[in-house]
């Protein structure tokens, strides 16, 4: 079965699940899709905007980075740097494609389950019909009670929401 949310950032497991996780799946069901407020589209497409945009920052510091290895005829140098350009420009490419969110995007919440802990990390935990996800809680959500998952295109984007900020 393919997983209902496959997005960046966020794990399906459905092998090694303890009995809670496969009650947990057991009991889960498939939320409904609805339409997406433009208020959601757009601040999913400013987080998109944001990354591209500091990527597009990036190149130019990188293409800088040349100068050095023109003025000292290294050769290995230049290649190095122009690998870091063709591979900034590959992520970008990719990048800019999630950029394309279209105004026809569906949403669906899902309540989080529990907080799982780590040494560094919490991980958001919920359940849906075809296993258990894990999604990364950002640090300024440290408590989320649902993710929102927006659709458009084939392509998923994920949203933690959660009333407790840390300050």
């Amino acid at each position: 079965m393919k997983a209902l949310v496959k997005a960046p950032f966020v794990r399906r497991m459905t092998k090694h699940l303890t009995e809670e996780d496969e009650a947990g799946i057991a009991a889960a069901v498939i939320p409904t899709m609805e339409p997406a407020e433009p208020e959601l589209i757009a601040a999913i497409r400013g987080n998109e905007y944001d990354q591209r945009k500091v990527l597009i920052q990036g190149l130019p510091i990188a293409a800088a980075g040349m100068i050095p290895g023109f003025i000292a005829h290294s050769l290995t140098y230049c290649l190095a740097v122009g690998m870091t350009i063709i591979a900034l420009l590959i992520v970008l490419f990719f990048v800019n494609r999630r950029c394309r969110i279209g105004d026809e995007a569906e949403k669906m919440v899902i309540p989080i389950d529990h907080i799982e802990g780590s040494s560094s990390r919490d991980y958001a935990v919920f359940y849906l019909p075809d296993g258990k996800y894990k999604m990364r809680c950002e640090l300024n959500h440290p408590n989320p009670v649902s993710v929102t998952v927006l659709r458009s295109d084939g392509r998923s984007y994920c949203k933690l929401n959660g009333k407790e900020k840390r300050s």
